[in-house]
């Protein structure tokens, strides 16, 4: 079962509210929206550095901190996080479509996602 969580995270780079997609204990999607249209997202990061997803499980102790929210929040925060990415987003969907052979080089590997960076743009 999908859940959906906030969280301040104003001591981040961004300086925001972070929301969190969970489905049982692991973290599915994640972004961060802070001021100046700034964000960041598991898919894009538009800081400069690799996506980010939590990369352990999420238990009670986490989700004390974490306020629950919608899902329609949760979507309509996801949006405005990839409102800057969209076009490169289907871009790379279409190009490496699911069941494809790719190289890449594996950034971070964990129990409920890999990460690895496709051309410099794809991760």
């Amino acid at each position: 079962m999908k859940r959906y969580f906030k969280y301040d995270n104003s001591e981040s780079d961004i300086g925001g509210t972070a929301y969190m997609e969970i489905d049982g204990d692991w973290a599915v999607r994640q972004c961060e929206i802070g001021p100046e249209d700034r964000s960041n997202s598991s898919v894009y990061d538009t800081m400069g550095e690799a996506p980010f997803l939590c990369d352990q499980s999420i238990d009670a102790e986490m989700l004390e901190f974490m306020n629950e929210t919608t899902e329609n929040d949760f979507t309509e925060n996801w949006s405005k996080s990839m409102e800057h990415d969209n076009e490169r987003w289907n871009d790379s969907k279409n190009m490496y479509t699911i069941g494809s052979n790719l190289v890449a080089n594996i950034l971070v590997f964990y129990p409920n996602y890999t990460l690895a960076n496709i051309d410099q743009t794809v991760f």
